[in-house]
């Protein structure tokens, strides 16, 4: 059920596919700003857990005051309860992840990596959904995961533990994959980003007396705080763009997170990804364009 908060912001139409990949280029862009906001808190000694709880903090408090007033009570009415806290956990999980390896790792071997999700939803959608995978796409995944290991290199002296941590992180995060597209059509998309918000943020308040450390200067304090700012936002441009184009069409424009992943970490960090993080980045956006493609055409015959 579409959200009235949502419906009011925007005129829900999907014949405006140009705005759609627009608000969808900017939201992944944005992404890339909240990953450069958690590796620079975490260069300037502000414990990770940290980090993850302003990150959800913030964004709670954004989605609260922008569609508190419009939605109320129908901002947490949910009948699939259990279901929105098990995908809560799994993004917390995912989260705490990547902020992890972005402390270890450069931001493009952190995207690169992240490009295995959509190998990954495929290949369990079999034995969850019970969808039917062809001999291309088991292909497209196999060698997409190819790609992956160029990137994190095992056995050789590329391979960092955090690679490892990733990994894990992405395996929860397709788990969170999943399940949202259980109860796609059921919940209301703005719903099931507060409740990762909200779960993040009760969590993650737990060790905090424990965990908290004051940041001794303005910039630890402003890129903690932008990665819950950048964080909100980025989802917020993405449930945007999919009200002005269908999500087969905007997935593409999910990998253009390379590019600026690339481009800040450069800036920001001086970080020059080496031959296989790009030959590895390169092999998994073919493979996922090639698996995007065919289930498209898979929809068209049937």
């Amino acid at each position: 059920m579409a959200s009235q908060a949502a419906t009011e912001i925007i005129d829900r139409r999907s014949d405006r596919p140009g705005r759609g990949i627009l608000l969808m280029c900017i939201g992944v862009a944005t992404l890339i700003l909240l990953e450069m906001s958690a590796k620079s808190a975490a260069a300037a000694g502000v414990p990770v857990a940290q980090t993850v709880w302003v990150r959800f903090a913030v964004h709670l408090l954004a989605f609260a005051l922008i569609f508190g007033p419009r939605m109320g009570k129908n901002l947490i009415a949910t009948a699939n309860l259990k279901i929105q806290l098990a995908r809560s956990l799994l993004l917390l999980l995912m989260t705490l992840a990547s902020f992890l390896a972005l402390k270890h790792l450069q931001m493009a071997q952190v995207t690169s990596i992240g490009f295995a999700t959509p190998l990954l939803v495929a290949a369990l959608s079999v034995p969850i959904l019970k969808e039917v995978v062809g001999f291309h796409r088991w292909s497209a995944i196999l060698v997409g995961f190819l790609g992956v290991l160029l990137v994190v290199r095992p056995g050789m002296d590329g391979m960092h533990w955090a690679m490892l941590v990733l990994l894990g992180g992405i395996t929860c995060y397709s788990f969170y994959l999943i399940l949202t597209r259980q109860i796609a059509g059921k919940e209301d998309p703005v719903t099931s980003v507060f409740y990762t918000a909200l779960f993040g943020a009760i969590f993650m308040s737990l060790p905090m007396p424990w965990v908290w450390q004051t940041p001794e200067t303005g910039q630890a304090w402003a890129f903690m705080l932008l990665t819950g700012i950048f964080g909100g936002f980025a989802h917020f441009l993405i449930i945007i763009a999919h009200q002005y184009a269908p999500a087969s069409l905007l997935a593409p424009f999910y990998y253009t997170q390379i590019v600026w992943s690339v481009l800040v970490g450069f800036i920001a960090f001086g970080d020059k990804p080496d031959g296989f993080t790009i030959a590895g980045a390169g092999v998994v956006i073919a493979s996922g364009l090639y698996l995007m493609a065919r289930e498209k055409r898979t929809k068209r015959r049937a």
